[in-house]
């Protein structure tokens, strides 16, 4: 009997659902990760071909790269003011501390939408965890171009 992995079981157990290997072994002892592994599957092709251009194997121009955040789910946030209170802009806040938090607040919600891509980066910026380190980005801030996520691919 198969058990599907849903997506409580996974936070429950903190299960990375885009780690190819986590799935396999979890698609071994009877669970349906089917759900998952075609995004698992797309993210370690990109993370493969991202490493073979960051380690000489191949020219940024011979592999397409993707970028691995799906712009198009921040269209809902596009109009400002956006609830001050709501999940968004509490994410976008982070551990910033209990000073000035209405102030942050505030100017998260009302602020606008601007979309980014990095380009070049340390090699660090690529693992897991909280690294803090060097990058390039290429943002548009001219109307026609600063929300649009197939430009910036």
């Amino acid at each position: 009997m198969e058990v599907k992995l849903t997506k409580s079981m996974a936070k429950m157990y903190q299960i990375d659902v885009t780690n190819i290997d986590q799935l396999r072994t979890y698609e071994k002892n009877g669970y349906d990760v089917s759900e998952w592994l075609p995004a698992a599957l797309e993210k370690a092709k990109m993370r493969d071909a991202a490493q073979d251009v960051r380690e000489g194997k191949a020219q940024a121009g011979e592999v397409k790269l993707e970028n691995p955040i799906d712009l198009e789910k921040l269209t809902p946030y596009l109009a400002a003011p956006r609830d001050a209170g709501s999940p968004f802009v509490a994410d976008m806040m982070g551990l910033g501390g209990l000073f000035g938090k209405e102030k942050r607040a505030r100017a998260l919600s009302e602020a606008p939408l601007v979309f980014g891509a990095v380009v070049q980066a340390n090699h660090a910026l690529w693992k897991p965890g909280n690294n803090t380190t060097t990058a390039v980005f290429v943002i548009a801030k001219d109307a026609a171009h600063k929300n649009d996520a197939a430009w910036l691919n």
